[in-house]
């Protein structure tokens, strides 16, 4: 009997949205290093993360120095960035950007 594993979706690269906005990931170890650009709005350069189910999920520190969370969701050469967990009134839980590589 053999077992196919779905590979794990690669995330590595840089995104880019139409406003200038920008995520950059690379993969350092066994854990993803999330740099987000939110054109006039914010930058979060500390995000850390790892893939569940297809999923990159991660936690950074937002603009006024509290957590947050989301989740990164891959299909084909586009991303779409979810704000998860967050106390920031500029993005709100469920705040959605696409990005393209």
């Amino acid at each position: 009997c053999k077992v196919t594993v779905k590979p794990e979706t690669s995330f590595n690269g840089i995104y880019r949205s139409e406003d200038g906005s920008k995520v950059t990931i690379s993969k350092k170890g066994g854990k993803y290093k999330i740099d987000i650009f939110l054109c006039r709005l914010t930058n979060i350069d500390d995000g850390v993360g790892s893939v569940k189910n297809n999923i990159l999920y991660f936690s950074a520190t937002d603009a006024n120095g509290n957590p947050i969370k989301g989740n990164i969701k891959k299909s084909g050469k586009e991303i779409t960035l979810t704000f998860s967990n967050s106390t920031w009134t500029y993005l709100p839980n469920g705040t959605k950007y696409q990005f393209y590589k």
